[in-house]
This record gives C-alpha cells, sequence and structure tokens, in this order.
C-alpha cells in the first residue's frame, strides 16, 4: 500500500512538473505568434533547460530562434536553429532557415554546410533544400555549380516556379556584366578629367569634374603666362589645381568600384528575396 502511495505521488508531482512545463511553452509560443519577439527571446532566456525534456528544448530553441530571426538577429537566429534536433517537428524548417539567415551575412561555407548536413524526408524537401544551394552557389557567383544543382530541381513546382525563372536570368545577367575597370577609370581621367567617372556611368560627376579642374587649370596657366612660376598666386593656383586633378583621378577610380559594388550588392539582395520568398511560402 506504501508503494502504490509513494508512486502515486511520484506521479502526480511528475504531471504537475510537465504541466508547467508545457504552459511555459505554450506561452513562449503565444508570444512569438503575437510577434512580441524581445519578450518571447526574454522569456525563453529566462527557462532552465535541465527542467525541460528534449522535445521541449526543442521548442524552446525554435521559438527563440524564430524571434531573434523576426528581429534581423540572424547569426544567433541561425545558432539557436541548429540546436533543434532531427525528432523534433521544427527540424525542417529550422536547418533551411539557419541556412538562410547565414547566406544573408555571407556566412555562405557553413550555409552550405549546414544544407550538406540535412537530409530531407520528402522530394519537395529536397527540392526546396537544391533550391536554396543554387542561390548560394550564385551568390558565390559558382556559375557551374549553379547550373548543375538548378538543371535537377523540379521547374513546375508552384513554391518557386516564378522565382526559378528570375533567378536563372539574374545568372545570365550576372555573367554578362563587365563592369567599369578601376584602372581604366582614373588613365582616363589622367587624360582628360572628369572622363574616368563618365566612362564608369556618372555622366554628371564626369563634367562637373571636367569643368572644376578643366576651370583650375586654366586660372593656373593664365597666372603662369602673366606673373611667372614663382609669383604666390601661379603657386598658390597651381597647387590647388594639382589636388583636384590628382582628387579626380582617384575619385574616378573609387566611382568605378563604387558602381561595380552597387551591382554586386543589387543582384545579392535579388537573389536573397528570390530564397526567401519561396522558403517562407513553403513553411506557411
Amino acid at each position: 500500500m506504501k508503494i502504490t502511495q509513494l508512486l502515486s505521488i511520484i506521479f502526480i508531482l511528475c504531471n504537475n512538473v510537465y504541466s508547467q512545463n508545457n504552459k511555459e511553452i505554450l506561452f513562449l509560443e503565444h508570444l512569438s505568434l503575437k510577434e512580441d519577439h524581445k519578450e518571447a527571446i526574454l522569456f525563453g532566456n529566462s527557462l532552465q533547460l535541465s527542467r525541460f525534456n528534449k522535445h521541449q528544448v526543442d521548442s524552446i530553441n525554435y521559438y527563440k530562434a524564430w524571434s531573434k530571426y523576426c528581429l534581423k538577429d540572424l547569426e544567433n537566429s541561425a545558432d539557436d536553429f541548429t540546436k533543434v534536433s532531427i525528432q523534433s517537428s521544427f527540424y525542417s524548417k529550422s536547418k533551411l532557415f539557419a541556412s538562410y539567415n547565414l547566406a544573408h551575412i555571407s556566412e555562405y561555407r557553413r550555409s552550405i554546410s549546414i544544407l550538406n548536413q540535412y537530409s530531407p524526408e520528402t522530394n519537395s524537401l529536397s527540392d526546396m533544400k537544391n533550391y536554396m544551394k543554387a542561390g548560394i552557389n550564385l551568390l558565390e557567383k559558382k556559375y557551374e555549380s549553379f547550373d548543375s544543382i538548378i538543371s535537377g530541381i523540379n521547374k513546375d513546382y508552384y513554391i518557386y516556379s516564378k522565382e526559378l525563372k528570375k533567378i536563372k536570368s539574374y545568372r545570365i545577367r550576372m555573367q554578362k556584366h563587365k563592369g567599369p575597370s578601376p584602372f581604366l577609370a582614373g588613365l582616363f581621367s589622367a587624360i582628360v578629367p572628369g572622363s574616368g567617372k563618365i566612362y564608369a556611368g556618372k555622366t554628371g560627376e564626369g563634367i562637373s569634374s571636367l569643368i572644376s579642374v578643366g576651370a583650375l587649370g586654366l586660372v593656373s596657366l593664365e597666372n603662369y603666362n602673366k606673373l611667372g612660376f614663382n609669383n604666390y598666386r601661379t603657386i598658390i593656383f597651381s597647387s590647388i589645381f594639382s589636388i583636384f586633378y590628382i582628387g579626380n583621378i582617384y575619385g574616378s577610380v573609387f566611382t568605378a568600384k563604387i558602381v561595380n559594388d552597387e551591382f554586386n550588392n543589387e543582384m545579392q539582395q535579388k537573389i536573397l528575396f528570390n530564397i526567401h520568398i519561396p522558403l517562407r511560402n513553403f513553411f506557411n
């Protein structure tokens, strides 16, 4: 009789603990669904994981990761997503979002590594994984790898059929793109001030440089012809002209670099967007 009573007490205590743990996880889920993400993270961090079973710990890590993802804390979000075990119902979503988060902060090797470690359970998940891998390879400008992966994906899958066409067009655009050479931009501006910026596609800036540097050059030349080389006015205007002339060359070099960076950033954002939309739609 005493043993039966003891077992009953133990059962009641364990049941109460389990019930309390579930209430805490439901509250964490409630905060996350209400988009009270800062509160969700604070509450999740306050929970002592040793009190929870493995399934419950997975849920805590998932909701913390999701809230951090919504707050754009992508690296820490990825870390929490990777803690979700394969036994969890959140496992596939966690793996794919962890990979996306890392790709978004240019951690491409870690992003691909997570995908390589992930074994999808369905064909649709496998296609989603490969679509993401193709996108990340394109971000790294690995065109052959992109072509190889993208060719094996079901192009009619509605989740990403539109994005698939766009991402293929980005691949063509990226490989065909020939940005301005910083060296040539500097050389052109050394010969004709401002022409390097015009070559880089910044016509207005180039004309402005041509006028300002040209005007200073003419003033310096006029003072030299009238007052001689050693006159203070000639020295001052010649010095100012030299500074503007050299600055015009450096400015053209940096303009070319900026133009190239602008194109690369534009492509990066478009590719990430085309990965993100199907990923969100897949799990909605």
